[in-house]
C-alpha cells in the first residue's frame, strides 16, 4: 500500500512539476521554440520520474522479501527470493544511474534548442541507496542461512 500511495504521490508531483514548467513558458503557443521546449520538459521530467517510480518498486520488492522471511526465516524459498530480489535491485541501480546521466545528457544537449533554459542535474540517492540496502540484506539473509545450516549440523 506503501508503494502505491508513493507512486500516486510521484504522478501528482509529475503533474504539477509539468505544469509550473509550462506556464513558465508563457502563453507563446505558436513559436516552435515553445513547442520544442513543452516537448522537452515533458521528456526531462519524465526521465527524471522514472528512477522513483523504480523506487517504489524496490518497495514492493522488499516487502515480498519480509513476506518470505515471515512464512520460513531460514528457508530456501527465503534464499530464492533474497536471491531473485538482489538480482533486481542490481538491476534497478544500474538502470537508475543510466536513466539519470541520460537525462542529464538530454538536459545539456537542448540547450540551445528551448526557448527557456533551466538545468537541473539530478542523481536520484533515494532510489540507489533503497536499492543498495535492499542488495546488502539479501547478501546477510544467505550467510544467515549458511550459518544456521553449520549450527544445525553441530547441535
Amino acid at each position: 500500500l506503501g508503494a502505491v500511495v508513493y507512486a500516486l504521490f510521484l504522478g501528482w508531483d509529475f503533474i504539477q512539476t509539468l505544469g509550473a514548467s509550462w506556464k513558465s513558458l508563457g502563453e507563446r503557443t505558436a513559436e516552435a521554440g515553445v513547442v520544442n521546449s513543452r516537448l522537452m520538459l515533458t521528456v526531462l521530467n519524465i526521465l527524471h520520474l522514472i528512477p522513483e517510480f523504480i523506487a517504489a518498486f524496490a518497495l514492493l520488492w522488499g516487502c515480498d522479501l519480509a513476506k518470505a522471511m515471515e512464512t520460513d526465516p531460514f528457508g530456501e524459498s527465503l534464499i530464492l527470493c533474497a536471491e531473485e530480489t538482489a538480482r533486481r535491485c542490481r538491476s534497478a541501480a544500474r538502470w537508475t544511474v543510466a536513466i539519470s546521466i541520460v537525462g542529464n545528457l538530454l538536459q545539456m544537449l537542448t540547450f540551445g534548442l528551448t526557448a527557456s533554459y533551466e538545468i537541473r542535474v539530478r542523481l536520484p540517492l533515494l532510489t540507489i541507496v533503497l536499492c543498495a540496502a535492499l542488495y546488502l540484506l539479501c547478501g546477510y539473509f544467505r550467510r544467515a542461512k549458511d550459518i544456521h545450516d553449520d549450527n544445525a549440523t553441530i547441535i
